[in-house]
């Protein structure tokens, strides 16, 4: 069995297309800061429905992963709901967008 280094994308790594990888990378981010909100809170999934006006099969998607019911813009209003902001800040080279956590999220690493 050969051992092959990461590219450090896992979606790369798993034979997609550079594009397609980051955008599969930047989706499950915030799926993941969406679900950590949930967990943090203590929500169930009526309750964080209901909170981000959503129905609670779009909040069971989340939980489960289901990356491809999601695009990036949902996501991110999504996440808009939850008191994330972003802001994009450009450097001479790049734009980079920040995401922003409340601090009242307390411990948001995940």
């Amino acid at each position: 069995m050969a051992i092959h280094k990461s590219t450090g994308n896992v979606f790369e790594d798993l034979g997609f297309d550079e594009t397609e990888a980051q955008n599969l990378r930047l989706r499950s981010f915030l799926m993941r800061k969406i679900s950590h909100w949930i967990s943090e809170n203590k929500f169930t999934q009526k309750e964080a429905s209901k909170k981000l006006g959503v129905t609670q099969s779009r909040i069971s998607d989340i939980n489960t992963g289901k990356i491809h019911k999601f695009t990036v813009d949902n996501l991110m209003y999504l996440l808009g709901a939850t008191g994330v902001s972003f802001r994009p800040k450009e450097t001479r080279t790049r734009t980079i967008l920040e995401v922003v956590i409340p601090e009242h999220w307390g411990n948001h690493s995940c």
